[in-house]
């Protein structure tokens, strides 16, 4: 099992959170990265939290757990872990992110309808 972080606003956390799939459309208007309309995982809590602070609005933390057979069929599909972006940070960030790109959609909401990528809210101190 692998886990991972999504730091965004309250509002994409709650349908996030309530079962919402991954959509297109609303990544790539919500999405702030360099590959608009993709899905961003950080592998380290900090990162997110820091990565989602820098939207307007009240800071959500998803955690997300992936199991390996989920992982992979992810990477097969295109998927990549990467370097993050400084996204004006003064420091390098501690881990790197899992892009989920928008092609895998699909397959990443049937991974989560089976139970193989699980979200759950993470609590911030």
């Amino acid at each position: 099992m692998r886990v991972y972080f999504h730091g965004t606003v309250e509002l994409s956390a709650r349908e996030l959170l309530d079962g919402a799939p991954l959509d297109r459309d609303v990544a790539r208007q919500r999405s702030a990265g360099s590959e608009g309309g993709c899905f961003y995982l950080a592998t380290e809590l900090d990162d997110a939290i820091f990565l989602g602070s820098l939207h307007d609005a009240s800071l959500v933390v998803i955690r997300i757990d992936i199991d390996q057979v989920a992982l992979a069929r992810l990477l097969d599909e295109g998927c990549h872990p990467q370097p993050i972006p400084l996204a004006g940070a003064r420091v390098p960030f501690a881990g790197e992110e899992l892009v989920v790109v928008p092609s895998a959609f699909g397959t990443f909401n049937t991974l989560r309808e089976t139970g193989r990528i699980v979200f759950d809210e993470q609590t911030i101190d």
